[in-house]
């Protein structure tokens, strides 16, 4: 009987404390709700918690990091970078009158002798297109071939015929048909403007003054002036 008398004691105050507890979860409640309109008003977006991934589809987030990955690539990515490199590297134009650093491999394409000598490089500074660089340095390779070594691979096939003393000599004519340029122009630079006016105007100077001290020279080295000076 006493034991069912204080239980009946206690259920008030369990009660009282119950509800108080539900009243701070709700204040809590409240006020989470508060600080995401609040935060949604100012921001935008809604702040979300901790504990909760975020929604795959989240148009928001995903313009977000479209724009970061955006700045990032143009910025700092070295794969872009190397892109652009690669491109300017790809430079086969020739024309114009400024000066081409160009770099240059002669490749011989014949079947079973193909070959793809050490690459040059040169600057260019005359104004010409694929076809004529193209015949200008094959005319120098066939120029050089007295000094050029028989590659390896040539020399298990007793190719060219008659090459001596480990160079190559001479090419059949009929073979020069395989020889092939591949170039890169690497980069361009400005000419200096021509001096042939001031060249010349010094050159007139010089002329000038020597003539301006011919005279009195000649005249103490002539016969006249001799017998002049032994008449006196």
């Amino acid at each position: 009987m006493m034991r069912i008398l204080a239980e009946m004691l206690k259920l008030p105050l369990t009660a009282f404390v119950y509800g108080m507890e539900m009243l701070v979860k709700t204040v809590e409640g409240l006020r989470t709700i508060a600080d995401q309109g609040i935060d949604t008003v100012i921001t935008g977006v809604a702040r979300t918690s901790g504990n909760e991934p975020e929604a795959a589809g989240d148009p928001i987030r995903t313009e977000n990091i479209s724009v970061g990955e955006s700045a990032t690539v143009d910025n700092n990515d070295p794969t872009k970078q190397e892109e652009t490199k690669m491109g300017d590297i790809d430079d086969k134009d020739l024309s114009g009158d400024d000066l081409k650093l160009v770099r240059y491999k002669i490749l011989f394409i014949k079947r079973d002798h193909e070959h793809a000598f050490p690459e040059r490089e040169d600057l260019v500074s005359a104004d010409i297109d694929e076809s004529g660089f193209t015949a200008w340095k094959i005319a120098e390779f066939i120029q050089r071939l007295d000094e050029t070594p028989v590659p390896e691979k040539w020399r298990g096939k007793a190719y060219p015929p008659g090459a001596a003393g480990g160079h190559i000599h001479r090419l059949p004519e009929d073979d020069k048909q395989y020889l092939r340029v591949f170039y890169q122009v690497l980069d361009r630079f400005a000419r200096e403007e021509a001096t042939y006016e001031a060249d010349q105007i010094r050159v007139l100077e010089q002329i000038r003054d020597e003539l301006a001290r011919r005279p009195a020279a000649a005249v103490e080295a002539s016969p006249a002036g001799e017998r002049g000076g032994r008449n006196k």
